[in-house]
């Protein structure tokens, strides 16, 4: 009797360490620049073909941990040219600065999962990324169009940069969605309860076998 029940604990103790480590790796947002993407902004968009044309505008995004970007959400100007195609790029370092190319690509209208128009005369465009890994740390992202393209700017954030210059206190309007990374405690536990699992199945063997 107590060895069964040893065996139905130790079942449910791997059962619910691999449940936590789904649940660690389900999708959730990991950054949004501003509370709420749907708000007035601070002043009109900034355009890809100001001053010439090839205006593009960084902002910055700060990760906390490792985590694989699936989608994201971002403010353009509604009455700018709009709907548009965006090209999307990150890259390392922060939007004064922006380093290495890390992802970059052009998404056209009909990829956009969803445009949400806001009372303000801007719209927020929803894309799925291609599962872009990254580690924990700070990084510079784009929106641009080389000729139809407006980008709101908003009140907060650590500045971004654009065709006048770095704009501090100001920040585009986004959000990213990701897939949590375990951590390496997690993948012990991840790997304790298959262990764990693996012990059960292969003692149920036994005993039917024992019974046969």
């Amino acid at each position: 009797m107590g060895h069964t029940m040893n065996i139905k604990l130790l079942g449910a103790a791997a059962v619910a360490a691999a449940a936590m480590c789904v649940g660690q790796a389900q999708a959730g947002q990991v950054f949004q620049s501003i509370p709420d993407l749907s708000a007035a902004p601070l002043q009109n968009a900034w355009c890809s073909d100001c001053f010439g044309g090839g205006a593009t505008v960084y902002d910055t995004f700060t990760l906390s941990s490792a985590a694989t970007l699936t989608g994201l959400q971002f403010d353009v100007q509604t009455d700018y040219f709009f709907p548009t195609d965006v090209t999307v790029s990150i890259y390392a370092g922060n939007s004064l600065a922006p380093g290495a190319t890390l992802f970059s690509q052009l998404f056209p209208v009909g990829s956009f999962n969803s445009v949400t128009n806001t009372a303000f005369d801007t719209s927020i465009v929803d894309v799925s990324l291609p599962s872009v890994a990254l580690a924990a740390g700070t990084y510079a992202i784009s929106f641009y169009n080389p000729s139809n393209l407006g980008v709101p700017g908003y009140a907060g954030g650590a500045g971004l940069e654009t065709q006048n210059g770095f704009e501090l206190g100001n920040s585009a309007g986004f959000a990213l969605d990701a897939n949590a990374v375990p951590e390496p405690a997690t993948w012990a536990m991840m790997m304790g309860g298959l262990f764990g699992m693996g012990l059960v199945l292969r003692k149920r063997r036994q005993g039917v076998a024992a019974v046969a």
